[in-house]
């Protein structure tokens, strides 16, 4: 938008300092790699379809808060989930097979059980019509799925030296606007209204920080993406991707791209990657400035789990460990966050056990 109204954003474009989350829907949690929800047991009422939604790290007995080591050891797991799964087959006679995978997906909590929060789509039929007989053009039919008005989301915007609201000023806008998004804009699609409003980085850290130190206590940092992760490099034969934090598996936190934003920050601390639970996808994606297709990025999908371990040296400061995990999952990893890359949360398992449904 601001390219489009003849804001200057060259720079920005080439050394990033405003960080964009994915826009998440309001009130929901995200389904972690290991949540799973049953299509047998489904029930309806006036808030739509109630599914049995499980987290199969509790369902094995697994507290990963607690001992985020297991994590760490994939044979281990592997050994707990076959054994959870044959027991699910012999108890509830094939049920093992009706599981649905529903990692990246969001839910809410209800008092019949969880349901998935999605936003209402209506169908829109267009048809083209030609400008010099004025009618409808032959086999020129098609439409588009577009989320119904009224939907909200909620996302966090990381502007790290505050050019953004410069830019906004002199747009004559406030805190309150509005953007055309997607395609059809022309066509009257994709008009959404805008609220910003600044939130307590201390406290949201602090948060995080919490969990984070409870993690660290036994040697490892888990955490959950909330949006696509990859890194990239520059080579001989061009951009190539990885679906990981860091191309060598070594994390630094912060990242260059964040001290070079915020100069007080010179601690470095060092992390290793050493198991990734999830599944993987390509990212796409348009560059307004270039009007030319960004290049695909292998990125770790939504809801991926990421067991890091730090460096002796780094353990030996965990209070600065945790405090600069906290503002790089807030912020963004590195550069990536400005397209909505690279965004992440300590790892917390909000979905509860299997229940047989004599028991519920």
């Amino acid at each position: 938008m601001l390219y489009r109204e003849g804001i200057n954003v060259q720079q920005e474009s080439t050394s990033p300092t405003i960080a964009f989350s994915p826009a998440a829907p309001e009130g929901g949690v995200m389904a972690h790699a290991f949540t799973v929800e049953c299509k047998l047991t489904k029930r309806r009422d006036d808030i739509g379809d109630v599914k049995e939604v499980f987290s199969l790290l509790r369902s094995m007995g697994i507290d990963v808060q607690s001992n985020p080591e297991i994590l760490a050891s994939s044979s281990e797991l592997e050994r707990k989930y076959k054994e959870f799964m044959l027991k699910l087959e012999q108890e509830e006679h094939g049920l093992s097979a009706l599981l649905k995978d529903a990692s990246g997906s969001y839910f809410k909590e209800t008092p019949d059980g969880w349901t998935e929060v999605k936003p209402p789509v209506e169908t829109q039929v267009n048809v083209s019509i030609s400008k010099t007989r004025e009618a409808a053009e032959a086999e020129r039919l098609w439409s588009y799925d577009a989320v119904s008005p009224g939907a909200k989301y909620k996302a966090l915007i990381a502007d790290l030296r505050g050019n953004l609201m410069k830019w906004l000023s002199k747009l004559g806008l406030d805190s309150k606007f509005e953007i055309g998004l997607g395609r059809g804009v022309s066509r009257g699609f994709g008009r959404a209204c805008v609220k910003l409003s600044t939130v307590d980085l201390s406290s949201m850290i602090s948060s995080m920080k919490s969990l984070l130190l409870k993690q660290l206590e036994k040697g490892y940092a888990v955490l959950q993406a909330l949006s696509p992760v990859a890194s990239t490099t520059l080579g001989g034969m061009g951009l190539s991707s990885v679906p990981s934090l860091a191309p060598s598996d070594t994390l630094t936190v912060p990242s260059s791209w964040i001290v070079s934003a915020i100069t007080s920050l010179k601690a470095a601390f060092k992390l290793k990657t050493v198991a990734v639970y999830g599944k993987t996808m390509l990212v796409k994606g348009y560059s307004s400035r270039s009007r030319r297709p960004r290049p695909w990025i292998t990125a770790l999908a939504p809801g991926s789990i990421m067991v890091l371990k730090p460096s002796e040296e780094s353990m030996k400061s965990r209070e600065g460990l945790a405090e600069m995990l906290a503002l790089s999952c807030l912020c963004g990893f590195n550069e990536l966050s400005c397209i909505g890359l690279n965004f992440a949360s300590p790892f917390e398992d909000k979905f509860p056990a299997w229940r047989r449904e004599h028991d519920v």
